[in-house]
Formats: C-alpha cells, sequence, structure tokens
C-alpha cells in the first residue's frame, strides 16, 4: 500500500487504520525469539515459537535463574554436601599420606632422611643413625662416599615418581571436588529443568537450548553461589543481572493468539532491513522510507 499527500494530510494515520484493520482480520503470527549460542556467542540462535510462546518463555527463563540462584547455594550449604566432601577430602588425604610413608620409607632403607614440605622433597644422609652435615660428608672415606651418592641417586629417582604421583593425585582431588559440584548443581536445578522441558516438549530448539543452559550452568556453577544481591542496584532483578545475560532470551516479535496479526512500527521497522524474509511472515510492516522497499540487500541480513 502507497500513500502520497501533502505534510499533514493524514497519510500516516490513514495507512496505520487500513493496516490496523487489516492485521486484526489475520491469524497471529509466530513469535521470533534470539537466544545465546553456547557455542558461538558471537551468533544469537534464532528460534520460532507459536504465537504466545515467545515471552512465556522469557519469563520463564528469567524465573530459571532467579530459582536456580536460590536453590543452588541451598545445595551446597546442605549436611549431604558436607559429607560427601569430607569423604573426598579424607580419601585424597589417606592416599597422600600413604604416599608420603612409602617415600620415607624408601629413604630410611637406604640410610636418608626425608621431609616432604611446600617447598618440596628434602633428603639428608645419614651416618651410623644421625644426620650428615657437609663437612663431616667430605670427611668419610671415598668408598662411603660413593655409597652414599650411588644411595642419593636411587632416591632422587624415587623422589621424582613420587611428585609425579603426587601431581596426579592433586589433579584427581580437584576433579573429585569438580565432580562432586557438578552432581549436586545438578540435583538443586533438575526438578527446574524438568519443568521446563516438558512445558516445551514439542519444541525441539528450545530443548536443544535448554540442554546448552544445563550444560553451561554446571560449568559455571560457582557464579550460582555466590550470593551477592545487595551489592546489585536495587531495580536490578535477580534474574536480569549483568553475569548471568547470557540466559536473558530477546523476543524480536510476538503477538497473542487473540490479536491477530501483529504491526511492526518504531523500532521493529527500523531494524526489519537486517532480518530475511522468513522471519517477517505474517507480519504487517509500516515503512515511511520508500528506499527501504528499493535497497535490494534490505533482507539479505541476518
Amino acid at each position: 500500500m502507497y500513500a502520497a499527500g501533502l505534510p499533514g494530510s493524514g497519510r500516516a494515520t490513514t495507512v496505520r487504520d487500513y493496516v490496523d484493520r487489516f492485521a486484526a482480520s489475520r491469524p497471529p503470527p509466530d513469535d521470533w525469539i534470539y537466544v545465546h549460542n553456547f557455542a558461538n556467542p558471537d551468533r544469537p540462535r534464532a528460534i520460532r515459537l507459536p504465537s504466545g510462546q515467545g515471552e512465556d518463555f522469557a519469563q520463564r527463563m528469567d524465573e530459571f535463574v532467579r530459582d536456580a540462584r536460590r536453590e543452588i547455594p541451598r545445595a551446597f550449604e546442605s549436611d549431604e554436601y558436607d559429607r560427601r566432601q569430607r569423604e573426598v577430602v579424607a580419601e585424597i588425604t589417606s592416599r597422600r599420606e600413604a604416599l608420603v610413608e612409602e617415600l620415607v620409607q624408601f629413604a630410611r632403607e637406604r640410610d636418608f632422611l626425608v621431609q616432604v614440605t611446600i617447598a618440596g622433597v628434602i633428603t639428608t644422609p645419614t651416618y651410623r643413625g644421625e644426620p650428615l652435615t657437609r663437612k663431616e660428608f667430605e670427611g668419610l672415606s671415598p668408598e662411603v662416599r660413593r655409597g652414599i651418592e650411588q644411595r642419593k641417586e636411587e632416591i632422587a629417582a624415587r623422589t621424582a615418581a613420587f611428585l609425579h604421583k603426587m601431581h596426579q593425585l592433586e589433579k584427581q582431588a580437584a576433579e573429585r571436588i569438580r565432580e562432586l559440584e557438578r552432581d549436586v548443581a545438578l540435583f538443586a536445578v533438575g526438578p527446574l529443568f524438568h519443568e521446563l522441558r516438558e512445558r516445551y516438549a514439542d519444541q525441539p530448539e528450545i530443548l536443544a537450548h535448554l540442554e546448552a543452559v544445563q550444560n553451561d550452568v554446571v560449568r559455571h556453577v560457582e557464579e550460582f553461589r555466590e550470593q551477592d544481591e545487595e551489592a546489585l542496584p536495587a531495580l536490578l532483578s535477580p534474574g536480569r543481572r549483568p553475569g548471568f545475560a547470557r540466559y536473558r532470551v530477546n523476543v524480536w516479535a510476538a503477538s497473542t493468539v487473540d490479536e491477530g496479526m501483529e504491526l511492526l512500527t518504531g523500532w521493529a521497522a527500523e531494524e526489519v532491513h537486517a532480518l530475511p524474509r522468513e522471519r517477517l511472515e505474517g507480519y504487517a510492516v509500516r515503512l515511511q522510507e520508500l528506499a527501504r522497499l528499493r535497497d535490494e540487500e534490505a533482507w539479505t541480513g541476518a
């Protein structure tokens, strides 16, 4: 539809009234939302939903973040988490002590003392049960010194193996703690995801997004354990704090079943030229600049 006339002749009002009546007579189009792309953060994912579900999903994701920020810290404060964490620490400590005792015994059998400190492993030769100073060592016969040097090399090799085992043990300890944290986090948010999956069971793209969200929550569980709401501005809701923006759902176009076709104006019309045609199917668009319609590139963006 094209309308021409002098300024003040009512062109815009006439076109708007006509398009309003036309839009009201048409069935409502699907909603379009943008969600974070966890695999490629620079390219948000566009998802098409049945009419009315865009705003609903956006609101439920905000509620999910608020609920998760409440439930995850609560789970980590539970007696069950404390008990399981102590079990992991006790097991790792026992294995560490066993490795230290094994090295100490190996060195003792070769007349050496071993001390395991934060700075490393210190070995000291002994002679007739007493630690040797450098001066005392140099006063021993060459044969005795050679024997001590040989045993020292054996202990050095065993110490290297000991340090490697300790490093592996520390990695295992960190992984065990991470696994425990993942289990606790999943236990805390499992019912929240279950509710969302049931509600959107017929929307495979939403289910795939929820799976990506769940994996991200588990990877960044420490963010949910922080409770610093007091430091946030009073007008910033818990579900929309900057740190959780990646879980936010941006609704580009939405309608309700009883509204009919939606009329895109204002900011939406200004962004229309950046969208492919299929995302505008079912929407009435009012453009005041004829140049936009002549632009061959107007529909090639994504």
